[in-house]
């Protein structure tokens, strides 16, 4: 199933109700979002279990294979994220 604006949304509604307070979209969903297969994001406020926990509830809800990865603490990848990502909550 490909992304879409509206699972976009939801993802993004879900993952403030978790808690995360800063939700940024990264990954082929930023370049091409009608051939993206997956939904990769990265959030800050959440971490350890939660991120886990947030990624199965989004796998579930979306029907889609959903990445989360925390934005703490900072590093290559996540300065990667914060560069080339597109932020959908802050």
């Amino acid at each position: 199933m490909a992304v879409t604006a509206e699972a976009i949304d939801k993802a993004v509604e879900i993952s403030k109700q978790f808690g995360a307070s800063k939700i940024v979209l990264f990954g082929s969903s930023v370049e091409d979002l009608s051939s993206a297969r997956d939904l990769d994001l990265a959030v800050a406020g959440l971490s350890g279990w939660n991120v886990i926990r947030l990624a199965a509830k989004l796998e579930e809800v979306l029907k889609l294979n959903v990445d989360v990865v925390s934005l703490q603490p900072e590093n290559k990848f996540v300065s990667h994220i914060l560069t080339y990502g597109k932020v959908l909550y802050a």
